[in-house]
């Protein structure tokens, strides 16, 4: 399954890179990190990015105290969680 996983990626680098079209990396072999964070940072880096930059930013980030960073750090989590089943 991963290899089959990884031909389709592969392809589809190489067929976007052949239009002109570099894709960000967003499989970094998270089973070789060493901690439960890395081994998130490793296989969700676009997840990561999409959701820090357009639902954390977007409700004012950490800015305005602490109850607000809480809960917009729960927001996040929520409605990132929301999108993730959906697609």
């Amino acid at each position: 399954m991963y290899f089959d996983f990884s031909g389709y990626s592969d392809i589809a680098v190489g067929a976007a890179h052949m239009l002109g079209i570099v894709l960000p990396v967003s499989f970094r072999s998270p089973n070789k990190a060493t901690r439960i964070i890395e081994f998130w940072r490793r296989g969700h880096t676009t997840l990561s990015a999409f959701l820090r930059d357009y639902l954390y930013v977007a409700l004012s980030g950490n800015r305005n105290g602490t109850l607000r960073l809480y809960r917009n750090l729960m927001l996040t989590m929520l409605l990132g969680g929301r999108y993730c089943r959906t697609v």
